[in-house]
């Protein structure tokens, strides 16, 4: 059974950390109550890696409100002079972490709420996500939060405001698997436009001069998580009315999760193959980039020009080297999991296409058990315009993510059963920082400022850690009581 709760996860990412007092030796645990003077408008400025005092935005939990957005202290956990706690769901108890989204400029926060689930046959079991019935709309420089009902209510899977933070597009799936795609106004809340989606989707965005909406995901097959998944498909949406102007199926990529042998048998016996490619939106909405998970190619989706092209990733190589690379997949070894993820990030400039990823193998022994096999390909930079590899290291990546400025590259590694973040300058792949037993975000602050955060939780309370971003030294350290995460940049 697959299934995303708020413990599950965040005890994935610090199970394994070292003991740690229940709070900071000099720093209490942050119990404000609630201040209900009107905030100043924020002032979006240019996002530097510098240390800022400027408070952050938290979702976490209070007794007497249930849970609740704070804006912090960054370097106390307390609530920041101004800011009243906003309540938007009274579920202390719900296994899920709802969807959030910033806008651009940091001005606009969107929230779900997670008060029941809703679940569907996968894989011989069943899967399950948080069932929403509200966004919750705040206006981070007016201080203020507003609840639009979601009619009918569901599964919400992504949340993506437009490049100028007006609108809020939102995929939702229905008890029945069927797909919406919502659009609303996200000042007022309005809804703007609704239409029905093919298919889950796994990314979603907009488009070129935001005059479309992007979608990009797979239809689900016969059974989901047993029988392979037909091609993924890039749908281009009008963003007045939601009507479909363009779409691709993308026959040469492959994703998704499916029984590969023994598909009667139970879980641990059947043989499962799992395909994540690594997929991209580029910030200005004119690319979809799609690094495949089980071949060294690169597929580029001009949504401008809509149109789509695979390029061999590697060195420069004659004719006949890249005729034999794009045609030849990745050799994997058979067994009961056979699994390939990419993860990839595209710099500011749109120049540098940052591809990382890992294999994982089970195998059979040969004496009636089974051989675990973990392997990292090396991280490349490459030019996603041709497809050469610039600069390549070796670095163990189950997820990566630039910073907005593009000068630090963040790692994270979970194959030693702790999690590691790793830091890398961007320019030249030297290792920068090296943290161990927390989750490093990026957490953009009230001013615009970018903060380097980890997060871990520990026996109910959710610790926190504030790095100098130069540095990565430990600024400060706070707890909160129960679950709460900081709001991090997508």
């Amino acid at each position: 059974m697959k299934r995303l709760t708020w413990l599950a996860l965040l005890l994935l990412l610090a199970a394994c950390a070292a003991p740690a007092s229940e709070r900071a030796a000099d720093v209490p645990l942050p119990t404000v109550a609630p201040r209900e003077t009107a905030a100043p408008a924020a002032t979006p400025a240019a996002t530097q890696l510098a240390a800022s005092a400027s408070p952050l935005l938290l979702i976490g939990w209070d007794d007497a409100l249930g849970r609740v957005v704070r804006a912090v202290d960054p370097l106390t956990g307390w609530d920041a002079p101004g800011y009243a706690r906003l309540p938007f769901d009274d579920g202390r108890d719900s296994d899920f972490i709802p969807p959030t989204a910033v806008s651009a400029d940091g001005r606009r926060l969107a929230i779900v709420d997670a008060g029941g689930q809703l679940c569907y046959a996968y894989a011989g079991g069943e899967t399950c996500g948080p069932r929403s019935s509200a966004v919750y709309l705040v206006d981070v420089a007016a201080w203020a939060i507003r609840a639009v009902p979601l009619t009918p209510d569901g599964w919400v899977g992504l949340l993506a405001f437009s490049p100028d933070g007006g609108r809020l597009a939102l995929s939702v799936r229905d008890d029945d698997g069927g797909n919406t795609l919502r659009l609303l106004n996200a000042t007022d809340g309005t809804m703007l436009a609704t239409t029905a989606l093919p298919f889950t989707p796994s990314q979603l965005g907009f488009g070129p001069d935001a005059a479309t909406l992007v979608a990009y995901g797979q239809p689900e097959g016969e059974q989901l998580g047993i029988t392979p998944l037909p091609p993924p498909r890039v749908l281009l949406l009008d963003v007045a009315t939601l009507a479909p102007v363009w779409t691709a199926t993308l026959n040469e990529v492959s994703s998704g999760h499916w029984c590969a042998a023994q598909c009667d048998a139970g879980h641990g016996i059947m043989e499962t193959v799992s395909r994540v490619p690594g997929v991209l939106l580029s910030p200005d909405g004119e690319r979809l980039l799609i690094a495949h998970a089980d071949a060294t190619r690169l597929t580029t989706v001009d949504l401008r020009q809509r149109a789509v092209a695979t390029a061999a990733i590697g060195r420069s190589m004659t004719w006949l080297e890249r005729l034999l690379a794009a045609t030849a997949d990745v050799a994997h070894a058979k067994g009961p999991t056979d699994s390939l993820a990419r993860y990839v990030a595209l710099s500011p400039d749109g120049a540098r296409l940052y591809l990382g990823g890992y294999d994982f193998d089970m195998s059979a022994d040969g004496a009636g058990g089974w051989t675990v096999s973990e392997t990292f390909p090396p991280l490349q930079v490459i030019d996603p315009t041709t497809g050469k590899v610039l600069q390549e290291r070796d670095a163990r990546a189950y997820w990566l993510q630039l910073t907005p400025d593009g000068a630090r590259l963040l790692l994270r590694d979970l194959s030693a059963n702790v999690i590691v973040t790793d830091v890398f300058d961007a320019a030249t792949l030297a290792t920068v920082g090296h943290i161990e037993g927390q989750d490093v975000l990026l957490a953009r602050d009230l001013a615009g400022g970018v903060a380097f955060v980890g997060q871990s939780v520990r026996q109910s309370q959710s610790r926190f850690t504030l790095f100098d971003p130069l540095s990565l030294a430990a600024v400060a350290q706070w707890s909160a009581d129960g679950p709460a995460w900081v709001v991090a940049m997508p």
